[in-house]
């Protein structure tokens, strides 16, 4: 049912309810409410939950098809991105006013890295003393 498929995308998502109803604009109850088949999203928030978990309306309403295999964790994105630029030494690099390239050091990339993830536990809505991203 849709509601099964509504808390499974969210908690794949690592949210909690909460989380969910501040991205929806309703109330936490209501997603609750959603994920017990108590109570049916209206058509704005059917759109944005497919937005948001990348899935077809078919999909949330109907079970049909898979989710997106586009949708991936943010933490799995992130620690893929990490892999790339560690393995790709001079992919980060500052362009000097004569031509040349400087490439970031090791503890620039980290700082790089760290600064990333802070935004997407901003953009996420991550609260301070919770799991980051």
């Amino acid at each position: 049912m849709m509601g099964k498929r509504i808390r499974d995308l969210r908690r794949g998502a690592r949210m909690t309810q909460k989380e969910l109803s501040g991205y929806l604009g309703v109330s936490a109850s209501a997603v609750g409410m959603y994920e017990q088949n108590r109570r049916t999203p209206d058509v704005e928030t059917l759109a944005v939950l497919c937005g948001r978990f990348k899935v077809t309306a078919d999909y949330l309403l109907f079970g049909k098809g898979e989710p997106s295999s586009e949708a991936v964790p943010v933490n799995d994105f992130l620690t893929s991105l990490e892999r790339q630029i560690e393995t790709r030494k001079g992919l980060l690099y500052q362009a000097l006013p004569d031509g040349r390239q400087r490439i970031f050091t090791n503890a620039e990339i980290d700082k790089f890295n760290d600064a990333i993830r802070i935004g997407a536990a901003m953009a996420l809505g991550v609260t301070k003393g919770r799991e980051t991203v």
